[in-house]
């Protein structure tokens, strides 16, 4: 029962936010202004209200932790190589292996405190980015000085 109850204050909330507001449908984009139900009349999707952040941006989120996977993705492949060939390891692998693994770790910590990431502004979030790029561009230059 008051799960009943919750719906129809949600839906009371949601008309009366509406009432006097032009909103899109998330789904199809019709002007929600004075709607009078739970679903979209043009796609009968059941929009709801909810609290948003403007600093919950996703994409300087992804590209910081892109790189750092990619690194990292590099040193578990030698770590594969020299278990398989262990005289590998005197050829120099070492720092690409410690690079790979503290990518790893760095991109775990950022996973981990992603919350923390997503408040930031958006400044330190693309710095944050630029350094993790920076990075990974900086191993590939050495990689491919080391060849």
């Amino acid at each position: 029962m008051p799960e009943t109850a919750s719906r129809d204050s949600d839906e009371t909330l949601l008309e009366g936010f509406l009432r006097d507001r032009d909103c899109p449908c998330p789904i199809c984009q019709y002007n929600l202004r004075g709607l009078a139900g739970a679903t979209c009349p043009e796609c009968g999707s059941p929009p709801h209200l909810s609290l948003n952040s403007p600093n919950t941006r996703v994409g300087p989120f992804v590209l910081a932790l892109a790189p750092l996977l990619m690194i990292g993705g590099v040193g578990v492949l030698l770590l594969i190589a020299i278990a398989r060939h262990p005289q590998a390891l005197s050829e120099g692998l070492q720092v690409p292996m410690a690079a790979g693994a503290l990518s790893l770790l760095t991109a775990a910590w950022l996973l981990f405190r992603r919350t923390r990431f997503l408040c930031l502004s958006r400044e330190a979030q693309s710095a944050a980015a630029l350094a993790a790029w920076s990075a990974f561009l900086f191993a590939c230059g050495w990689a491919a000085s080391m060849l």
